[in-house]
């Protein structure tokens, strides 16, 4: 959609040079018509007509091109706006099930953690998981923490690290609807790592 994208703004591009010269032609072809009068009138006026004719033309052709390019300019910018909300992890993610069998405190703790994994400060939310764990350690969202531990090192291109934290996840004795679910996204993640690492 991109190359698309390119290329319909670099025929707006030529479309606008293209009236630019239609333009100088028509005003050098009106100078030339006044000094040849006499002789050409008719054919000096069928051709200004023709060019006129040619540059409504194309200002018609680059309205609807800059149209077509802003349409979309703005269905590009809804796909990112839904790419970007189904990719974003729900900052509640693993509270749901967890929810009414933790105590406030221990839900403020894992959602502490999960806002400074949510701003991208992967180092610190590491730390903060891990603290968790270690405070709460039968803890139903234990092995969430676990599990985006892993994910963290994994943002951080820390891939073996990565893998380990994967492995610790899985081998957690919690089973949960939500634990089932990360142990299938973290044997997929494992599995992409080891075949071909990202650059």
């Amino acid at each position: 959609m991109r190359g698309t994208l390119a290329d319909t703004r670099a025929n707006v591009q030529q479309m606008q040079r293209d009236v630019n010269a239609l333009k100088e032609r028509v005003d050098e072809t009106r100078v030339q018509m006044g000094k040849q009068i006499g002789q050409t009138s008719r054919d000096g006026d069928q051709r200004v007509k023709n060019l006129e004719t040619r540059l409504a033309k194309l200002e018609e052709d680059l309205k609807a091109q800059s149209e077509v390019l802003n349409a979309r300019e703005e269905a590009i910018k809804q796909l990112r706006e839904t790419v970007e909300a189904q990719q974003k992890p729900i900052p509640s993610d693993g509270l749901a099930e967890g929810a009414t069998a933790e105590s406030d405190a221990i839900r403020r703790d894992y959602e502490t953690a999960w806002r400074t994994l949510d701003k991208k400060d992967y180092k610190a939310a590491i730390g903060r998981f891990r603290e968790f764990i270690k405070k709460y350690p039968k803890s139903t969202l234990a092995v969430n923490a676990q599990y985006w531990i892993g994910e963290s090192y994994y943002a951080q291109k820390e891939f073996e690290r990565a893998v380990v934290s994967a492995h610790s996840s899985r081998s957690s004795r919690k089973i949960s609807a939500i634990s089932r679910s990360r142990e299938s996204q973290t044997a997929t993640k494992v599995a992409r790592i080891i075949i071909r690492p990202p650059a």
